[in-house]
């Protein structure tokens, strides 16, 4: 999607406000309907094992909306090379400026229901492939 046709798209959606907790709240149904983009990805130097014979390496990812405000999601990921081929998983719950509400708009889900959602919505992504890219074109 172009940036032009993304401004449009995004236009139809309901304003979004910034509440006095620092939180986005909008139903997961209207967040789907988002375009999310990558922001930024980094390694991160895990010094925690220094006895284990496996290195594990991992780091975290930023994504973002281009709304007003900007909807942050992020979360840690590590590389996974216990299988024939390798591969980024999300590592731990992420982190977002966002709180689900009922869709009767009345009432937050909590942020246990938003961190499921917002698992369930990563799972669903293809954000490994923009991480690794990131992580080429910065290191290599």
């Amino acid at each position: 999607m172009n940036i032009t046709n993304l401004k449009k798209h995004e236009s139809n959606h309901p304003e979004l406000t910034l509440s006095d907790d620092g939180l986005i709240r909008m139903t997961y149904e209207e967040f789907r309907k988002l375009s999310i983009f990558h922001y930024f990805s980094e390694i991160e130097l895990d010094s925690e094992s220094e006895c284990d014979t496996e290195i594990v390496m991992r780091g975290f990812t930023e994504w973002i909306t281009k709304t007003k405000p900007t909807i942050s999601i992020g979360w840690d990921w590590k590389l996974e090379s216990s299988s024939s081929s390798p591969y980024y998983s999300l590592d731990g719950t992420p982190f977002s400026n966002l709180m689900f509400i009922d869709e009767n708009k009345n009432n937050d889900v909590g942020k246990e229901i938003t961190t499921k959602c917002l698992m369930k919505y990563i799972a669903n992504s293809k954000w490994q492939k923009e991480v690794m890219d990131c992580l080429s074109e910065r290191y290599s």
